[in-house]
């Protein structure tokens, strides 16, 4: 899709200043103009609109987001709908996850298939300590020169933390996950030449 064919409300705001995604979802780097125009395009492929929140970028890449591989399944006439439910700790080790992990299952049901697509998604203990390190890790770097104090420091690290999907709310994060596995499973992603 052209920008020549664009609602003419996006059109006018193609600048930065109105994108609802100013910072990539996963390194938090900021979306560059040249980075907005080529998301527009690869969205634009799949029938899909950063503006609706349907795609985003994830550590330098395009991702469909769970609200967008909703948007892609809503398209076919086959779907029928999901229900999401939470997965009781004591049953997480029977399905090969950690007793501490966050887990979300999505079911998907699909017209004229005798069973549904059924996926999770989970935040594992692992992952967050993993984030926290590598937060840790950035702040340090950041701070290196300007002679900060290890409570300084822990502080920071704490305030970044906040502010990440991952660790302000995991069990959002986790169900995300679930609905969007579960969504692109039943129904990937098909571009404008059919595949």
């Amino acid at each position: 899709m052209t920008q020549e064919k664009l609602p003419a409300i996006r059109r006018a705001t193609l600048d930065l200043a109105t994108f609802p995604a100013l910072q990539d979802a996963g390194d938090r780097r900021t979306i560059t103009p040249a980075m907005l125009h080529a998301l527009i395009q690869w969205s634009a492929n799949y029938g899909l609109d950063p503006w609706q929140g349907h795609t985003c970028y994830m550590y330098g890449k395009p991702y469909v987001t769970e609200k967008g591989a909703m948007a892609n399944a809503k398209r076919y006439t086959e779907y029928a709908g999901h229900a999401c439910r939470l997965i009781p700790q004591a049953d997480h080790e029977a399905r090969g996850f950690g007793k501490e992990d966050m887990v979300w299952e999505c079911t998907v049901w699909v017209r004229g298939l005798d069973h549904p697509v059924i996926e999770y998604g989970e935040v594992t203990e692992v992952e967050l300590q993993m984030l926290k390190a590598q937060v840790e890790r950035n702040v340090r770097e950041e701070a290196r020169n300007f002679g900060k104090s290890p409570a300084e420091l822990e502080r920071l690290v704490f305030e970044r933390l906040q502010f990440l999907p991952l660790t302000k709310s995991p069990g959002k994060m986790a169900r995300a996950r679930a609905i969007r596995r579960a969504h692109l499973l039943a129904f990937p992603l098909k571009g404008e030449g059919g595949g």
